[in-house]
């Protein structure tokens, strides 16, 4: 089994795209081919990501929606918690002593 890993440097640069065309090629070469996105954040209501699904429709394996993307979000968590982290250091709150995602609620 091959991977390939398709990044970019922005939300909207054309990963998914790439990814899809990459997918489709290499199908259409007689390779059994599906996509991966790992998370996703900003999904609509019922935890699917369009970029999720697009990977799905160009793949000639089908596989179940939580195995192409396992970790699905309806709000950019990551984003406000990111932010949440950078408001604290530049205003000298002490850093979280477990500095992972949290519920918003807990936000202050």
């Amino acid at each position: 089994m091959r991977g390939y890993f398709v990044t970019g440097t922005d939300t909207g640069v054309g990963k998914t795209q790439v990814a899809c065309a990459l997918i489709r090629h290499l199908a259409g070469r007689g390779l059994r081919v599906a996509g991966f996105k790992p998370l996703a954040s900003g999904c609509a209501q019922g935890g699917q990501h369009e970029d999720a699904l697009a990977l799905m429709a160009a793949a000639n394996v089908a596989l179940d929606y939580d195995l192409v993307n396992p970790y699905a979000f309806e709000l950019a968590q990551m984003t406000a918690w990111i932010g949440y982290l950078q408001w604290m250091s530049e205003h000298g709150a002490p850093w979280p002593a477990d500095p992972v995602l949290k519920p918003l609620s807990t936000f202050e």
